[in-house]
């Protein structure tokens, strides 16, 4: 199944994780997490979705995990290989456009 990569329609966007709220720029970081926000996707996946080189992909994952944004998950199987997940929850986020904060989950604000 092939997918055309998105370009990503927020300046920038916040997620919330369990520790921390961040603010994530990067266009290939945003491809990335909109591209696993509904399911769990294999590295493989991921490097063809995107279309850049595995070891650029590797280190934007790292970053994202290392950040808890997203999780790897160790296939059963195969050790070798990894899926990632979504973790963190967007809260907010700007558009290229207009100069406006979006705000995804008001009642995350609410809890706060």
């Amino acid at each position: 199944m092939e997918h055309e990569p998105a370009e990503p329609k927020s300046h920038f966007e916040l997620y919330a994780t369990s520790k921390d709220i961040i603010e994530l720029r990067d266009p290939t970081r945003m491809r990335i997490i909109h591209f696993i926000t509904d399911a769990s996707k294999e590295f493989d996946e991921i490097v063809a979705f995107i279309g850049k080189a595995k070891s650029t992909i590797s280190s934007h994952l790292d970053t994202l995990e290392q950040r808890d944004l997203i999780k790897s998950i160790v296939n059963k199987e195969d050790a070798r290989k990894k899926s990632y997940e979504l973790i963190a929850k967007l809260i907010a986020m700007s558009s290229k456009n207009e100069p406006i904060i979006y705000i995804t989950d008001k009642n995350y604000f609410k809890e706060i």
